[in-house]
C-alpha cells in the first residue's frame, strides 16, 4: 500500500494558487492504494462451493423461511432473528468444514495459491485447485464440538474468472464500460479472509477481542471499537478503505453478575425491590 493523491491538480479549475492560510504538506485519509494490484496481472478464480452432510436428513444451512404464510407482529420479528442466528451458526460450521479441507487435503492447493471463503457459497482462489481424484466432489470428516466426528460432502465448481484489469480499464474509460462489480466483490472476499478467521464479525464489521479496544457502559455491556473495510476503485486505481465501527457486546459472565450489573447493584444488597425486579 502507498499514499494516494486525492486532489488531481490537472483537472482542477485554473484559478491560480492560494496565498492565504497555512500550506499543507499532506492530508491523512482512511484509504490506501493497492500497489500490488496496480498492473492488473492477477486473475481471481471464483468457485461455487456446496457443503452437505453425508447423512441424509441433516441440514448445514437453510435460507428458506420455516413454516408457511407470512407472520406479523413480534412473531415475524422473532422469525427473522432466528433465521439470522441460524445463518451465523451455519457460516461458522461451513468455515470449520473448509478449514478441515485445507488441513486434510494440502495437495489440492498449488504452491503460491491464495484462497478466501465467504462462509456460504463463494470460494475465491488465485490458482486452479487440484481437485482430488479428478472429481469435483469429495468427503471430509470434521470433529464436532461434542467430540463426535461427522462426514460432510464438499462439492466445488469453478464458475468464473475475475480479471482485475477490468477494474483498471473501467477507471480509464469511465462510463464506456459497465462497472465490474463482480471483480470488486471478489477482492472484498479475498481481503476479508484474514479478519474473518481471527476476529468477531457483526454484519460486515470486524472486532478484535485481543486488543484493548473496549469501554464499560451501563448495564454490564461493553462498547467495542472495530472497523469496516472495503475495496473500491478510485481515479488512481484500486484503494483499500477502512472506517471505524462501534458496537455493544455482552461479556461472558454468570447470571448473578449480569443481573447485578444490569440493575446497577454494586453493594450486593440483601434484598431487591419490586421495582428492581
Amino acid at each position: 500500500m502507498s499514499q494516494i493523491n486525492i486532489l488531481c491538480r490537472a483537472n482542477a479549475p485554473n484559478r491560480g494558487v492560494g496565498t492565504v492560510g497555512t500550506p499543507l504538506k499532506s492530508i491523512y485519509a482512511n484509504v490506501w492504494k493497492l500497489d500490488a494490484l496496480r498492473q492488473g496481472d492477477v486473475d481471481l478464480l471464483q468457485w461455487d462451493i456446496d457443503i452437505r452432510p453425508e447423512r441424509a436428513g441433516m441440514q448445514v444451512e437453510s435460507t428458506e423461511p420455516s413454516g408457511s404464510g407470512s407472520g406479523s407482529g413480534s412473531g415475524s420479528g422473532d422469525s427473522k432473528k432466528d433465521k439470522k442466528e441460524a445463518r451465523k451458526l451455519a457460516i461458522a460450521l461451513n468455515r470449520r468444514i473448509w478449514d478441515a479441507v485445507v488441513k486434510q487435503k494440502p495437495g489440492m492447493f498449488p504452491q503460491g495459491n491464495l484462497w478466501a471463503y465467504d462462509g456460504s457459497k463463494i470460494l475465491i482462489t488465485t490458482l486452479v485447485l487440484n481437485l482430488p481424484e479428478g472429481s469435483d466432489e469429495f468427503p471430509i470428516e470434521v470433529e464436532k464440538e461434542n467430540g463426535r466426528k461427522e462426514t460432510f460432502i464438499v462439492k466445488l465448481k469453478m464458475v468464473a474468472v475475475r480479471k482485475i484489469n477490468e477494474v483498471t480499464e473501467w477507471i480509464r474509460q469511465g462510463a464506456v464500460l459497465s462497472y465490474p462489480a463482480d471483480v470488486v466483490a471478489s477482492l472484498d472476499i479475498l481481503f476479508r479472509q484474514t479478519p474473518s478467521s481471527q476476529c468477531i464479525t457483526a454484519s460486515r464489521s470486524f472486532f478484535n477481542p485481543n486488543t484493548p479496544n473496549l469501554v464499560q457502559i451501563h448495564g454490564g455491556y461493553q462498547l467495542w471499537r472495530g472497523w469496516f473495510q472495503s475495496v473500491r476503485p478510485s481515479c488512481e486505481g484500486l484503494v483499500f478503505n477502512i472506517d471505524l465501527q462501534f458496537s455493544a457486546f455482552l461479556p461472558e459472565k454468570s447470571a448473578v453478575v449480569f443481573l447485578k450489573d444490569l440493575l446497577d447493584l454494586r453493594d450486593n444488597p440483601t434484598s431487591v425491590s419490586e421495582r428492581d425486579m
